[in-house]
């Protein structure tokens, strides 16, 4: 991986994640990209990224070994979404969680892999295939877009099935001034509390002695989100994933948001804004769909 250190330390849990998508290797490809094509956020909202090597970032169609290419991720969701679908998530985890992440920088920015730490535990089961947690990120402002406004921020847990398949779960942050609301949000989602409380700059395999559970707090049983065909959002790009995006945000403080944007002041990736994100893509026709959170077990 480009860039990537790591540290081990058996440290009490200070922990968690941050930003874009690692090397795995899937039935459409790898995940991250060609190895030794550079890419960045500097220039690629003038669409730069074909250009450098990756060209299903075009949203061209790209035939049979790339299916629906032209549905490209980020999109902006329409508030108007009525359909619904007959399936529910369910996010299971195994053994209480696990009591280690990796916490690294991938060159582009910095992330929490459970991949790398060696955890399988955490599973999401959509449309009758069972999805593993490999890595969670954030982008800032929001990628997708809801009724044409972006979200201060928005975090991502990409998932990946037995087939190389992939899942990603997406969430809005949004700040809010209300201390209680800020609080009782934190207390519930213990995981995202440790994240901003202790920054953005360690690099390390971090070990807790109480297991740590990603999913607890941030996804509740009953919750509505958003679900499309999409992609990657960063190169290759690659098409065919499915997505879902809660449709409740969680709120954060603002010190939290201006926290991640200093960290991104050390970055070589942030675009002249200072913003990680792409470009909302077309829909082209795209089925968008409301679901709803069927169990969180474990």
């Amino acid at each position: 991986m480009q860039g990537t250190r790591k540290m081990t330390s058996a440290t009490e849990l200070l922990f968690l994640a941050v930003s874009l998508v690692p090397a795995f290797a899937g039935a459409t490809g790898s995940l991250r990209g060609s190895p030794g094509v550079s890419w960045d956020y500097r220039s690629f909202h003038i669409g730069d990224w074909p250009a450098r090597g990756f060209p299903l970032c075009a949203g061209l169609p790209a035939g049979p070994e790339f299916p629906h290419n032209e549905w490209q991720a980020p999109i902006d969701i329409p508030t108007d979404v009525v359909d619904r679908d007959n399936d529910s998530l369910v996010l299971t985890t195994r053994d209480g969680g696990c009591n280690s992440v990796d916490l690294e920088r991938n060159g582009h920015t910095w992330m929490v892999s459970w991949a790398d730490a060696n955890c399988s535990n955490f599973v999401a089961t959509w449309h009758g295939r069972n999805y593993t947690l490999k890595q969670l990120h954030f982008h800032i402002e929001s990628e997708n877009m809801l009724g044409g406004h972006h979200q201060d921020m928005e975090i991502h847990l990409v998932h990946q099935a037995a087939d190389g398949s992939s899942l990603v779960i997406g969430a809005f942050l949004e700040h809010t001034e209300f201390s209680n609301v800020t609080h009782e949000a934190w207390e519930e989602s213990g995981f995202l509390h440790q994240l901003f409380f202790h920054g953005f700059l360690a690099e390390n395999q971090v070990t807790s002695g109480q297991q740590l559970n990603p999913y607890s707090g941030m996804i509740s049983e009953g919750k509505e989100f958003y679900s499309y065909l999409g992609s990657l959002t960063t190169p290759p790009c690659t098409p065919n994933l499915e997505w879902i995006v809660l449709r409740q945000s969680i709120p954060i403080k603002q010190e939290n948001i201006d926290n991640f944007q200093q960290y991104l002041k050390q970055a070589s990736q942030p675009d002249s804004y200072g913003r990680v994100d792409r470009p909302v893509q077309p829909l082209k026709g795209r089925p968008i769909k409301v679901g709803i959170v069927g169990g969180v077990v474990g």
